[in-house]
């Protein structure tokens, strides 16, 4: 570490702006690190030190790696830690990758299917084969309801036997789950950008246990991409007509006697069109 990294009275050493600037060059030949490294500084002295370390593709894409597995926003906020080995962990990280491979995707330096093999193998084959990726597809979103992986193969060859060209690779119980996978991050990826544009929204939940006696969560997300149902709904309400809402497990005809209304922005403006992006959210109480 060069001498301006060390901070003189201090207990233990300092990263210097300089200094970060020194890794940053040097660790871009590996790590694209001019691309997405950031610091924050505080002034000691006379010398600029680094406090924290920031990835701004990450927080760029945050809300598309979010639910990458073992996904932590501590290089969005800013990372305490300021060590060259934590860059460098970082950048190998899973979150990472992805985040850059869609920095790569949004400047048409790579595919826009995903950076999977599976999918970079999509976009460079005949149509022929693309049709029977997509039959091999519908399988094994058939089989991911409720039945095993392992008769994937056996499905494969049923199809074959009925005329259908579903061709020879992929058809193993391996591939299947790969299918899967993908389908589900797709399905995914749908909710959330529905779930994004909703004007109103409730959310049900439930929990069982299943034979391996391991517990299951389930939610359930209600809403309307437009206002009008949700008014129609609270008209109802203040006719005393009943509505059906929802309980643990079913539906109940729900008509109140008294109706609370809360919102957050004042009643003459709850039919506004400029405030729908607010989102008010009323009723919130009924007895």
């Amino acid at each position: 570490m060069d001498e301006e990294s060390l901070v003189p009275d201090a207990k233990k050493s300092k990263v210097t702006v300089n200094t970060f600037k020194k890794w940053k060059t040097e660790m871009d030949k590996e790590h694209q690190t001019v691309k997405w490294l950031e610091c924050d500084f505080e002034m000691v002295g006379t010398k600029r030190i680094v406090n924290k370390l920031r990835c701004v593709v990450c927080a760029k894409y945050k809300e598309w790696i979010c639910c990458r597995r073992n996904y932590s926003d501590r290089w969005v906020v800013g990372a305490e830690s300021v060590r060259n080995s934590n860059i460098r962990d970082h950048a190998v990280s899973d979150q990472h990758i992805h985040a850059m491979n869609l920095l790569k995707r949004e400047q048409g330096k790579v595919p826009s299917c995903s950076h999977a093999p599976i999918a970079q193998m999509l976009s460079a084959i005949p149509q022929l084969e693309k049709e029977q990726i997509k039959l091999k597809f519908d399988i094994a979103y058939f089989l991911a309801k409720k039945l095993s992986f392992a008769k994937f193969p056996k499905l494969c060859e049923l199809e074959a036997r009925h005329g259908v060209s579903i061709g020879n690779a992929y058809t193993n119980d391996i591939t299947c789950s790969t299918f899967t996978h993908y389908i589900a991050e797709s399905q995914r990826q749908q909710v959330k950008e529905t779930i994004l544009q909703a004007k109103f929204f409730s959310l049900l939940m439930d929990g069982s246990t299943d034979k391996g006696n391991v517990d299951d969560e389930m939610f359930i997300v209600e809403l309307t991409l437009t206002r009008k149902p949700c008014l129609l709904v609270l008209k109802q309400l203040v006719d005393e007509q009943p509505v059906q809402v929802g309980t643990k497990g079913s539906y109940v005809w729900f008509r109140p006697k008294i109706v609370f209304l809360t919102s957050n922005v004042g009643p003459a403006n709850l039919y506004k069109d400029e405030y729908a992006s607010d989102k008010p959210r009323w009723p919130s109480g009924s007895t």
